[in-house]
């Protein structure tokens, strides 16, 4: 089968988008939540679209998915809501052992933070891509810092949303209620942006008893002397290559 055309231009700007990233073959996704609206003017838009969400029941309250096959053919079909994929058990059993894969593969991380692995009695829920919190980080960050609350950088900022100990030592001027409400900031954007909002709600329920480390530290001067020697050294080594070549 040939590939499909547009009959009709989408008018709305949600529409719009979600043409423009189908056009690129990617696949418009869309829940109870989204903008099925859009959606809907998406599909209108196409001939001969293969509509295989017809058999959906009245009681559905799923989502849809709009696809494109390697030929080109344009596809619809529905998707299962959240509570009925969960239901199945052999659904649940996979996403359990891909959970377990990612928390132990996390575990070997050197900068796996300590208060991500506090088991809540009744369960807790986790995400440990961080994606809702690594895309606006850096913003976040600079605000703090225009703020007048110095040294703040990404990786700082995470541990003091994951422990209130950690922000109590590193950043002493910043009220603890203030960490509190930034948190809830950070959640709301990231649900505002469709992220899983879960690594917020895990860190706003085991900040206050997440440790940190604030033992004084003694410097191994000895370990100081060699890392002078070893840097010394390169550079001498680098400044003979650029002389080499000069020559």
């Amino acid at each position: 089968m040939s590939e499909q055309g547009n009959t009709n231009k989408v008018e709305s700007e949600s529409a719009r988008e979600m043409m423009d990233k189908f056009n690129k073959r990617e696949k418009i996704i869309v829940t109870k939540n989204d903008d099925q609206d859009a959606f809907l003017e998406l599909v209108q838009s196409y001939t001969n679209v293969q509509d295989l969400s017809s058999n959906a029941p009245e009681t559905f309250n799923g989502g849809f998915a709009l696809v494109k096959t390697e030929k080109g053919v344009i596809r619809l079909i529905a998707l299962p809501n959240e509570n009925d994929v969960f239901a199945d058990p052999v659904v649940r059993a996979a996403l359990y052992k891909m959970y377990l894969n990612r928390k132990v593969n996390y575990a070997s991380d050197d900068d796996a933070n300590p208060a991500d692995f506090i088991i809540i009695p009744g369960g807790f829920k986790q995400k440990f891509d961080y994606e809702a919190f690594k895309f606006q980080a850096k913003t976040l960050s600079k605000y703090l810092r225009d703020q007048g609350l110095a040294g703040v950088t990404n990786q700082s900022l995470r541990m003091a949303f994951a422990s209130e100990a950690f922000a109590k030592t590193q950043f002493p001027r910043m009220k603890a209620e203030n960490w509190v409400k930034l948190l809830d900031v950070a959640r709301k954007m990231a649900e505002k942006f469709n992220y899983c909002t879960s690594i917020f709600d895990h860190w706003e329920a085991t900040r206050a008893v997440a440790t940190a480390d604030t033992s004084d530290i003694e410097l191994n001067f000895d370990e100081l002397d060699k890392a002078e020697d070893a840097l010394a050294e390169a550079v001498e080594n680098e400044k003979k290559g650029e002389n080499a070549t000069a020559a």
